[in-house]
This record gives structure tokens, sequence and C-alpha cells, in this order.
């Protein structure tokens, strides 16, 4: 594959000066690598407002405005302070790497994409930007794509929007123990966060569809794209994604759908830390248990779920659709629950202070989901039986559930990190993972951290996975192999863990 091309111009990503100075106007006046080449004038607000009409050009900057630059070591002692919030309290640490070496421009940006619905929409993404103003090497370096966790799907749970004083503070940490490592030890990067949060709720803008493989792919692949319009001058050619939890699932099938949807991206690698590759069966699946994971005491699969089918309603069949799956009783507060409500924002680990407008409503979410879906979708979502004949719920469903983990084809190497003591995606989870790289026959590999949580994994492995990057993008020395592998998901006895069914793993 080639270099990754500016579509809106016959010049190559990368063609352009060698020397490592950074344009310290931010205006596009100056000479270096890091020169503007689009223009940056808007407002912060104006990335979340209406985008008027749409470029043709995939990845285009529509709107760009400039964010104060962060200091090195103002970075340095977020991420430092910035502790994990796993079970128990002992095991919440904060970044653990090495020393960061840059400091960092910042900007917000809105860039023209396109929806994962039958029609191939027209659509746009938020995202942040963070320039190193000391870059890894001199001359041009990789482009990084990191994409988010799970954050909500309104509007104000834009990642690109969490700050200390905005509506979305919960997010904050992650920022600056995920993203800061990456510009702080010299590297670009963008986090797009995804088509349908900016102009949230617009007409002909569904919310993002939470894991429906398309429409976080291409927001993906088009935020490489806009980068490299930013920056014209500055890129090798070769990108880096990098996904956390959600963002894993969000990398991957970015990089499933790249030969597609966008040749001109060449991917070098994918780092993962704790993927959400897993069969997407689990959010019907969850019916058929529902006594299993009561509201009051497991809120989390329970949105993920409602997330997932009223999202993918509004997207794929169109808008109110997304109440389909739910009581009519229900209808009101699940449009709600999806336009206010965020990951986490209230939880404090008591009972019913995760979503407590859910929590309040329904003690499963049998209480919550219309029976006629629920027995359509359930128990062929958890069992992997046959849809019957003549009911076009569950084989519309079953479908969506199953694309949405589509088969990697692919040579790139692919690098997967995650905590032992993970209990979001628990080994047993983890090794559905594993099993489905191992059955695409993909160039992966696996570090294992004992001890580590879901979260604690950003802290502890950041350094490692940027110099993993550099080593598969810059040449530069990979770092020391783990110690423990997949291999090493074993349980007391010192038996593998098997993956965990149902829901089958296909």
């Amino acid at each position: 594959m080639g270099w990754l091309a500016c579509s809106s111009s016959s010049s190559t990503v990368g063609a352009g000066p060698t020397d490592a100075s950074v344009d310290a106007t931010r205006d596009g006046s100056g000479a270096g690598l890091f020169t503007l080449g689009v223009p940056c004038t808007d407002s912060i607000a104006s990335i979340y407002g209406d985008p008027g009409s749409l470029p043709p050009d995939h990845g285009h900057v529509i709107k760009c405005a400039v964010e104060p630059d962060v200091a090195k070591s103002d970075m340095q002692a977020a991420a430092t302070q910035g502790l994990s919030t796993d079970d128990p309290p002992a095991m919440n640490i904060g970044y653990v790497g090495k020393p960061f070496t840059s400091g960092a421009h910042v900007y917000r940006i809105l860039y023209r994409t396109e929806r994962g619905d039958p029609n191939n929409s027209p659509g746009y993404s938020s995202a942040r930007v963070f320039i190193p103003d000391t870059p890894r090497a001199a001359g041009r370096l990789p482009l990084l794509v990191a994409s988010h966790a799970t954050s909500g799907q309104a509007g104000h749970c834009a990642p690109s929007e969490a700050s200390k004083t905005m509506s979305a503070p919960w997010a904050l940490d992650d920022i600056e123990t995920y993203l800061y490592p990456i510009v702080g030890l010299g590297l670009p990067v963008i986090m797009p966060d995804l088509a349908g949060y900016s102009n949230f709720g617009a007409p002909g803008n569904p919310p993002s569809a939470y894991a429906q493989y398309l429409d976080v792919g291409k927001s993906t692949l088009d935020g490489a794209r806009a980068l490299a319009k930013m920056f014209p001058a500055a890129f090798s050619g070769k990108v880096a994604l990098i996904g956390h939890s959600q963002g894993g699932h969000s990398a991957l099938s970015a990089l499933a759908i790249q030969p597609m949807y966008a040749p001109d991206v060449d991917i070098a690698a994918v780092a993962t830390l704790s993927p959400l590759w897993l069969s997407q069966r689990s959010w019907g699946a969850i019916l058929a248990v529902a006594s299993s994971y009561p509201l009051a005491t497991s809120p989390t699969p329970n949105a993920v779920s409602i997330w997932y089918h009223y999202t993918h309603g509004e997207l794929l069949d169109g808008p109110g659709h997304g109440l389909d799956p739910f009581q009519p009783a229900a209808q009101a507060l699940i449009k709600s629950f999806v336009a206010t409500d965020c990951d986490s924002q209230n939880w404090d680990g008591s009972p019913g202070s995760e979503y407590p407008d859910l929590q309040a409503a329904a003690k499963t979410a049998l209480d919550l989901f219309d029976p006629a879906f629920v027995k359509s979708v359930a128990y062929a979502a958890a069992l992997g039986t046959a849809c019957p004949a003549g009911d076009p719920v569950c084989a519309k469903w079953t479908q969506r559930y199953v694309e949405d983990r589509p088969h990697l084809s692919t040579n790139v190497p692919i690098l997967v990190e995650y905590g032992s003591a993970d209990d979001t995606i628990p080994p047993d989870r983890m090794a559905c993972v594993t099993d489905r790289l191992k059955q695409d026959h993909v160039a992966y590999s696996f570090c294992l951290r004992p001890g580590i949580g879901h979260e604690g994994i950003l802290r502890e492995a950041g350094s490692d996975v940027v110099d993993w990057i550099v080593s598969k993008t810059m040449g530069e020395p990979a770092p020391p192999a783990c110690a423990e592998t997949d291999a090493n998901l074993t349980n007391d006895a010192g038996v593998p863990i098997a993956c965990s069914t149902p829901p089958p793993n296909d």
C-alpha cells in the first residue's frame, strides 16, 4: 500500500522539508515541518455547531480552532497524578513510563467523513489534535490515530470536550494518561470523537452508532486523512492506530475496512489496550440472562446494550427507529438516557449511582426492552441458534451482531496490552479476543501485565506502546518483550482460561 495521500491534492504526504522545526506562530505563516496547511481561526464552540455544506473530499478540515499549548512539565504532572479507577483502590496508579521529552500544541477540528448507513451518507467528526513541540526525530514522522473508550453517546460526552470545567470531566484522566504520553514522547496524534457527536441531534446526523464497525471505522480512517491535511509536510506516510477498550474495537474495525474504504491510508501498526473485540451478540445475549445483570449492580453492560441497539436503529433504520427495540412505556426514558447520560458520570461505587435514571426505573433490562424484541433476539444471540423462519427482527439484528466484529485479513502487526486484574473485560472474555485473532491468522503480540486493571493498563503500558509503534514505523529498537503473554492467561491451577460463551465466539 502507498503513503497516505491527501485526496484534494496531487502531492503525497511526506513530500516536504526534512527539518523538525515547529511553526511557533501556529497560524500557518511560518516555515517548518508542522506548518499548518489549513486555516485555523475558528472558535472552539463552532466545532460543535452546524458545519454548513459539507465538502466532497473525506478528511477535509471543515473547521479548526487553536487551543493553548501544554508544557511538557504540566503534561508529565497530569499524567502521573491521573490515577486509574480500578478496584480495589490499591490498584490505582498514574503514568509510570518514560519521562516526557515534549510539550504540545493543541487544536480542535471538525472534519468530513462518511456514515456507516446503507447510503454511505456524508458525515462529520470533531477531534482533538496534539502536536509535539519537540518532535521525536528530525524529519517526517508517523501519524497516530487514537480511538477513545466508551464515553456515552450524547453530544456532550464527546471526549474532545473533556476538561476540568467542560461537561465531560470524567474523560480528562484518560486523555492525560492516553494522549499525553504519545505527544509527550514526541509523536503527533489525533483523537476523533466519531461522527454523530458534533452538532448532536441535528437532522441527518444520527448519534454515533456504538461499535457499528463501518460507522466507527470510517471516522477513524478519515481522522488520519484530516491530520495529514493539517500538516501536509510533516508525515512519513505511515499510520498507526491505537485503541483502548471500545477504542480497540474502533481501531480494529478501521483496520478491517481500510482496503475497501481508505486504500490510501498506509496502516503500519495497530496497538490495542484491553480491546472490546468481542462478539457483539453480547448486547443481545444479555437479554437472555437479564436476572444475572441487575441494573443496581451491573449497570454498564445494560447501558452498553441500550446504546448499541438505540444507535444502530437510528443509523441503519432511520430517525425514530432507535426506539423500536424498547417498550413504549420506557421509550421516553431511553431517548433521554441516550441524549443525557455519559459513561460513569455519577458513579461513586454505590448501587444506583452510575445511571440513576435507569436504575430508578428498572430492575433489569427486561423492564426496558420490548418483550417481542427480547423473544426474537435474546436466545438466538446467546446460543447462536438459527432465527425462526419468518422472523425478520431476529435475522436483522443477528446479522448486525456478526458484522460488527469483521474478520481481519492483514499482515499489519497488532499489539494487545492487557492487565490480568481487568474486571471490565475479564480474562475469560479476553480469551475470546485472542481466539478470534488466532482464527484470522493475524500477526499479533500479547503483553500480559500482572495485577493491572482496565484503566491501569493505560498508565502502565503507555510508554511501551509508543516505543512499540516507533519500532514499527521509524525503525527504532523495539521495547523488551513482555515476560508474560496470552499463554499465561491461566487459572490458579495453571489451566488455560477458555473463552466464555454464550454468546458464540463467531
